[in-house]
C-alpha cells in the first residue's frame, strides 16, 4: 500500500514539474513575440474538456482586440492540473490569455 501512495505521489509530482510542456504561443501580425516584457494582457477565458479532451464543453472564446496584432497564449497551468488530477482527467481545463504589445 505505501509503495503505490508513494508511485502516486512521485507521478503527481512528474505531472506538475512538466507543465511548461503545455504553453502555446501564437503570434498574429505584429503582436508581441515570445515571452517578452513588453505586453500586457488583454482578455482571459478558460477552455473545458471531458474525458481526457476528447470533447470540448463550449468554446471558450476571449475578446480579441480589433487591430491584428496579438498573441494568444494557451497553457495547462497549477490549477488547471489540480482539476484534472482531481477528476482523474475525466474533466480538465485550459487556460487561454491574449496579449496586446504595451503602448508607453
Amino acid at each position: 500500500m505505501k509503495n503505490y501512495f508513494a508511485t502516486i505521489v512521485l507521478l503527481l509530482a512528474l505531472m506538475f514539474s512538466f507543465q511548461s510542456c503545455y504553453v502555446n504561443r501564437t503570434t498574429i501580425g505584429d503582436g508581441p513575440v515570445g515571452k517578452s516584457g513588453d505586453k500586457v494582457q488583454y482578455s482571459k477565458t478558460k477552455q473545458v474538456y471531458l474525458f481526457w479532451g476528447g470533447i470540448a464543453v463550449g468554446q471558450g472564446q476571449p475578446a480579441t482586440p480589433t487591430a491584428p496584432h496579438y498573441q494568444v497564449k494557451t497553457s495547462f497551468n497549477f490549477w488547471d492540473g489540480v482539476i484534472s488530477a482531481l477528476t482523474g482527467g475525466i474533466v480538465s481545463t485550459r487556460s487561454v490569455k491574449i496579449y496586446t504589445k504595451n503602448d508607453k
